[in-house]
């Protein structure tokens, strides 16, 4: 019998592990410098608006798919792990995944990338403007956080199919390049699609506000709703819709408008020559964007 151990083959799989995170964090160095230069190169420029400008055709599916890089795909798999009698999978599931997340947000702040609308302009945006900064995008750090995880669990197929899957989330994050709207159901209902003031004002981006007050429309009198608002942000120099923030009465459906107005590229000039119907809340748009243009003729 041989004295000496033999090996059974944790050191090999340790050092490939070693080996892979430095890759990795390598990879993600070299990407924070691109990120942080000046303008970005040609090939970069291109890739993103040929995804970018795909047909309307491939939104269904990548939206979709996009979802599996939310935040709320890590308990959600978690879940199924544990439900599936795999409660060391979940529990590594939803610790990889929450703090991936949570180091996209920090590595965002610190790197700065401002949003393609903003680097590029003439961006396609199917949905909303994208708030806030665009590098590392948390979707395709929650995906594949989850996928790197998974991997040891999974046979050779699956752990292609996995990866497949992160790099579809990214191609989506190229080609929405926008935020869905958000809505509180509260009383008063709240709600806001696009950037919000103190995210333009950390990016230096122009832009001029205008506000309309429930108790100066019809509607909002009839409500006998005097304390609902909504308002609009409006970039200076070219006058394209930025964000609307809305609370009060309806303000979950009142976004809506908004929402179209953005994901169509539209401005204010749409705003003040389309006519709504009377009396209804969404004249709410057309006061705000009187309020807006007399504030920019200043």
């Amino acid at each position: 019998m041989d004295g000496g151990s033999a090996p059974d083959g944790r050191d090999t799989r340790h050092l490939a592990d070693a080996v892979r995170s430095v890759l990795a964090l390598g990879c993600l160095a070299a990407a924070v410098v691109v990120a942080r230069g000046a303008e970005p190169g040609v090939v970069q420029t291109n890739m993103f608006r040929l995804v970018n400008e795909l047909p309307a055709a491939f939104a269904a599916p990548l939206i979709g798919v996009m979802q599996l890089g939310a935040l709320a795909a890590v308990p959600t798999f978690a879940l199924i792990a544990l439900l599936g009698h795999r409660p060391r999978l979940a529990r590594l599931l939803f610790l990889g995944g929450a703090l991936a997340w949570g180091l996209a947000k920090a590595l965002q702040g610190l790197i700065g990338q401002e949003p393609p609308e903003v680097v590029l302009g003439k961006v396609t945006l199917h949905g909303a403007v994208s708030p806030g900064f665009s590098f590392p995008s948390t979707h395709v750090a929650v995906v594949a956080a989850l996928a790197a995880v998974a991997g040891p669990y999974l046979t050779r197929p699956n752990r292609r199919l996995a990866w497949s899957i992160a790099a579809s989330v990214a191609v989506a994050r190229m080609y929405v390049g926008a935020h869905f709207p958000i809505g509180i159901y509260s009383i008063p209902e709240i709600s806001m699609v696009g950037a919000p003031e103190h995210e333009l004002t950390q990016r230096k981006v122009p832009y001029e506000t205008g506000v309309a007050r429930y108790r100066e429309i019809a509607r909002g009198q009839i409500l006998g709703d005097h304390d609902g608002m909504l308002k609009m942000l409006f970039h200076r120099e070219d006058h394209r819709l930025l964000g609307v923030h809305c609370i009060g009465s309806g303000a979950t459906e009142l976004v809506h408008i908004g929402q179209a107005v953005l994901g169509l590229g539209g401005g204010l000039d749409y705003f003040l020559r389309t006519v709504f119907n009377y009396p209804t809340l969404a004249e709410c748009y057309k006061v705000a964007a009187l309020d807006a243009s007399n504030k920019l003729r200043f």
